[in-house]
C-alpha cells in the first residue's frame, strides 16, 4: 500500500513538472502599456509560428484551434537569419494608460514583407502590409522603418498578429512606443547616422583629394571601398527606402550585390594597401582567390538563388576577415610600416564585420550592440586609416627628401667623375673616329668591289639571254618586261634556234617542208634571287643549250626532262632541290602560221583569244629533284591571227602592295592583261610597267619579274 501511494505522488508531480514546462513553451505574456512605459525590444513577449510551406493564410493561423502551434519566444529580438519560411507572430498587448496613440515599429528595415493584421469592432482583421518592397510613398507613415498605429482602446487587451518573411538576414526586432518617443528616437539616429555617412563622404573627398596630388591608385580603392561600405549600411539601416525606385529594384531583385561590392572592394584594397605583389605574394595569390570567390556568387545570385548567394556572401566575408587579419600581420613582419595602421583600423572593422554576420548567422545574440556594429567598427576604421594615409603621405615625402638628396649627392660625384672622364673620353673619341674612319674607307672600297663585281656579273648574264635581235628576226610582235629584284637576277628569259640540216634522221620530229626551223623561248625562275639566283640560272641556261645544241634533243617536254637529270646529277647529291620553274616554248613557222607547243614546269602560258582568256596545261612539278618526278608532258597551242600568248614568272603575282600591302595574286594579273590585250604591245608593256610601280609604292619589290607577250 505504501507503495502504491509513492508511485501515485510521483505521477502527480511529474504531470505537474510537464504542465509547467508546457505553458511556459506555449504559453504568452501580454505587454502592458502604462503611463511610464519605456521603449524596448518585446521580443520574449510574443509568440511564434514558422510556416515552412510559406501557404499558411491569416484565416487558419488566427483560429483559436491553431493556438498551440505558436511557441513563446525566448530572445528580445528573435533572429531567424536567412530563410525561406513565412513567420507568424502573435502578439498580445493591455492598454492601462492614458493614451491611445500606441504604435508597433519594426526596426529591421530590411525585411522584405511586414504585414500586420489588427483587430477591428466587427471581429474582423485589418491587414495593413509594409516592408522593403513597399515604396516610401505608399507606406502610411513615411518613415524608413515599417510603422503601424495601434488602436487600443484604454482598460482594453487586443490581440493582433504579424507576418514577417525576406531573401535577407530576418530579425524580429518589435518595439511599442507612443508617436512622439517613437519619432525622437528616429531623430536621434538619423542625426548619428548623419554624421557616420557624413564622415565617410569626408573620407571620400578626402581621398580624392590626395589622389589627384600624388596619383596613387591606393586613395581610388579606397574610395571605392567606402563608398560599398556606405550603401552597405544603408542598406542595413534602411536609409536605401529613400533612393531612386530603379535603384530599389535592384536592391529587392539582387540583395547579395550590396555585400558582395563591399568584399571585391576589400580584397582590392588590401592587395593595394598592404602592396601584396612585391611584400607578400602568398597574400596576394590567396586574396585574389578570395576576390574570385566573391565574384562567382554572381552565379548563384542570377540563377536566383537569392538566400543562397547572400549566405555564401556571408561566409567568403567571415574567412576574408580572418585571412585578412593574417596578411596584415606576416606583411608588417616583413619590415612595411603602413601595415600597422591597417591592421589596428582592419580589426575594428573586422570585429564589427564579424560581429554582425556571426549574429546573422545565428552564432552570438542579435541585440542593439551587434545590429549596429559594422557602423562601429567602420567609424573607427575610418579614423585610424586616415591616419595611416596621412603616415603613408609622410613617409612618402621623406623618401623623396632622402632621394633628392642621395640623387643631388650622386649628381655631384657624377659630375666630379664626368669631368675627369671627359678628357679621357675626348681622347678615345678622336682615336675611335679615326677607326671608324678608316673602317669606314674600307668597307666602302670593298662595297664598290663588291658592287663592281655583280655589275660585271650582270654584264656576263645579260650576254647569255635572249637578244632582242635575235627575237624580232624569230617572233612576231612582242615585248619583253625584266626587273630584277637585284642587280642579278634568277629569273632568265631565253632563245634558240634548231637548223634543218641539225634535224636530219632524227626520228622524233619531221618536218612538213625543208624551209621550216624550229624557235625555242624559255622564261623560267630559277631557285633564289640575287647573286645566287644568277648563279642557277647560268646553270640552268646551260643545260638547256646542252639538250639542243649538243644532245640534239628538240621535243620541249624531254629537253625540261633532260636539264632536270643533269641538275641532279650536278647539284641535287646532297639532298638540295634546287632547279627552276618555267615555260620552254616552241614555235614553226609555216608560211603566215605558226605551230606552237610547249613544256611547263609549274608555270603555265596565258593565250587570249577573241577577248577571252584560254586556260592551257602546265605540270606541277619544278625542273629539279622534288616530290614528283614523271616525264614532263608536250601540250600543244592552237593560235590565229590576232592571239596574244603571254610567259610570265610569278613574280609579278607575288608583290605585296595596294591600299593594305597584299599579293597581287595571279588572277588580278590574267584580268590586267585581258582587259589590255586589244593594246598595241609597247603601251601594254608600259601600263604593266606603271601598274607595277603603283601597287608597290613605298613597299620593297619581294622578287624578280618576268613577262613575255607575243601577239599572232
Amino acid at each position: 500500500m505504501r507503495g502504491s501511494s509513492i508511485k501515485i505522488h510521483f505521477i502527480k508531480y511529474l504531470s505537474f513538472v510537464l504542465l509547467f514546462f508546457s505553458l511556459a513553451a506555449f504559453g504568452q505574456e501580454t505587454i502592458v502599456l502604462t503611463n511610464n512605459y519605456e521603449i524596448k525590444p518585446i521580443g520574449q513577449s510574443i509568440a511564434i509560428f514558422e510556416d515552412k510551406t510559406t501557404t499558411k493564410t491569416f484565416e487558419e493561423i488566427s483560429k483559436p484551434e491553431f493556438d498551440t502551434a505558436f511557441r513563446k519566444s525566448t530572445n528580445d529580438i528573435p533572429n531567424f537569419n536567412l530563410t525561406k519560411s513565412v513567420f507568424w507572430i502573435k502578439i498580445k498587448v493591455t492598454n492601462q494608460s492614458d493614451f491611445n496613440n500606441w504604435y508597433l515599429e519594426n526596426t529591421n528595415a530590411s525585411a522584405d514583407h511586414f504585414n500586420i493584421y489588427l483587430p477591428k469592432p466587427d471581429g474582423t482583421f485589418k491587414e495593413t502590409k509594409s516592408g522593403f518592397h513597399v515604396l516610401l510613398r505608399n507606406r502610411d507613415i513615411k518613415v524608413r522603418h515599417p510603422l503601424f498605429p495601434l488602436d487600443i482602446p484604454k482598460d482594453s487587451t487586443i490581440t493582433f498578429f504579424v507576418k514577417l518573411s525576406a531573401d535577407v538576414p530576418l530579425q524580429a526586432y518589435l518595439s511599442i512606443g507612443k508617436l512622439d518617443e517613437l519619432m525622437e528616437n528616429y531623430h536621434v539616429n538619423d542625426i548619428l547616422h548623419g554624421g557616420f555617412f557624413g564622415l565617410l563622404f569626408m573620407l571620400i573627398i578626402y581621398n580624392l583629394f590626395i589622389y589627384f596630388s600624388v596619383k596613387d591608385k591606393v586613395y581610388l580603392f579606397y574610395m571605392a571601398y567606402v563608398i560599398s561600405n556606405g550603401f552597405f549600411i544603408s542598406f542595413t539601416l534602411g536609409y536605401s527606402i529613400h533612393l531612386p525606385d530603379w535603384a530599389q529594384f535592384i536592391f529587392h531583385k539582387h540583395p547579395a550585390w550590396v555585400p558582395l561590392c563591399l568584399g571585391c572592394t576589400s580584397c582590392l584594397f588590401a592587395i593595394v594597401f598592404l602592396d601584396m605583389k612585391n611584400n607578400y605574394k602568398t597574400g596576394y595569390r590567396i586574396t585574389i582567390g578570395m576576390l574570385v570567390l566573391f565574384i562567382s556568387v554572381l552565379i548563384c545570385d542570377f540563377a536566383g538563388l537569392k538566400r543562397e548567394a547572400i549566405m555564401l556572401v556571408q561566409l567568403f566575408g567571415l574567412v576574408f576577415s580572418v585571412i585578412s587579419f593574417l596578411i596584415g600581420i606576416k606583411v608588417l613582419r616583413k619590415g612595411y610600416r603602413p601595415a600597422r595602421f591597417y591592421l589596428i583600423g582592419w580589426t575594428f572593422y573586422l570585429a564589427g564585420l564579424f560581429t554582425y554576420i556571426s549574429a546573422d548567422l545565428q552564432l552570438i545574440p542579435f541585440n542593439n550592440f551587434t545590429h549596429n556594429a559594422v557602423e562601429i567598427g567602420t567609424a573607427i576604421e575610418a579614423v585610424l586609416l586616415s591616419m595611416a594615409i596621412g603616415d603613408k603621405i609622410s613617409n612618402y615625402k621623406k623618401d623623396k627628401e632622402i632621394a633628392q638628396e642621395e640623387a643631388l649627392e650622386a649628381a655631384q660625384q657624377n659630375e666630379k667623375l664626368v669631368r675627369e672622364q671627359n678628357v679621357v673620353l675626348e681622347q678615345k673619341v678622336k682615336e675611335r673616329t679615326m677607326e671608324l674612319q678608316e673602317q669606314k674607307e674600307i668597307v666602302e672600297e670593298k662595297n664598290k668591289e663588291i658592287v663592281d663585281s655583280i655589275n660585271y656579273a650582270k654584264r656576263i648574264q645579260y650576254t647569255l639571254l635572249a637578244h632582242e635581235e635575235f627575237l624580232k628576226q624569230n617572233l612576231p610582235e612582242h615585248f619583253v618586261l625584266f626587273k630584277p629584284k637585284d642587280i642579278v637576277s634568277g629569273d632568265f628569259y631565253w632563245a634558240a634556234e634548231a637548223e634543218r640540216s641539225s634535224l636530219q634522221g632524227q626520228p622524233d620530229y619531221k618536218l612538213s617542208t625543208i624551209d621550216h626551223k624550229l624557235f625555242y623561248l624559255a622564261v623560267c625562275d630559277s631557285t633564289g634571287h640575287g647573286v645566287p639566283g644568277a648563279f642557277m640560272s647560268l646553270l640552268n641556261i646551260g643545260f638547256l643549250s646542252e639538250a639542243i645544241k649538243e644532245k640534239n634533243i628538240y621535243e620541249p617536254n624531254k629537253i625540261l626532262d633532260h636539264v632536270r637529270e643533269r641538275l641532279i646529277e650536278s647539284i641535287s647529291k646532297e639532298g638540295q632541290q634546287d632547279g627552276f620553274d618555267g615555260i620552254l616554248l616552241r614555235i614553226e613557222k609555216q608560211g603566215d602560221n605558226y605551230k606552237m607547243d610547249y613544256a611547263s614546269a609549274n608555270n603555265a602560258p596565258v593565250l587570249i583569244s577573241d577577248g577571252k582568256i584560254i586556260e592551257l596545261g602546265a605540270d606541277k612539278m619544278p625542273v629539279g629533284k622534288g616530290e614528283k618526278t614523271e616525264p614532263f608532258k608536250l601540250f600543244s597551242i592552237d593560235v590565229k591571227k590576232g592571239d596574244v600568248l603571254f610567259l610570265y614568272t610569278d613574280g609579278y603575282a607575288d608583290q605585296f602592295g595596294g591600299p593594305k600591302g597584299k599579293k597581287f595574286k595571279s588572277k588580278q594579273l590574267d584580268n590586267l592583261l585581258l582587259e589590255n590585250s586589244k593594246e598595241e604591245l609597247p603601251e601594254l608593256k608600259t601600263k604593266l610597267e606603271n601598274r607595277f610601280e603603283d601597287w608597290k609604292g613605298s613597299l620593297e619589290q619581294v622578287d624578280d619579274v618576268c613577262v613575255i607577250g607575243i601577239k599572232i
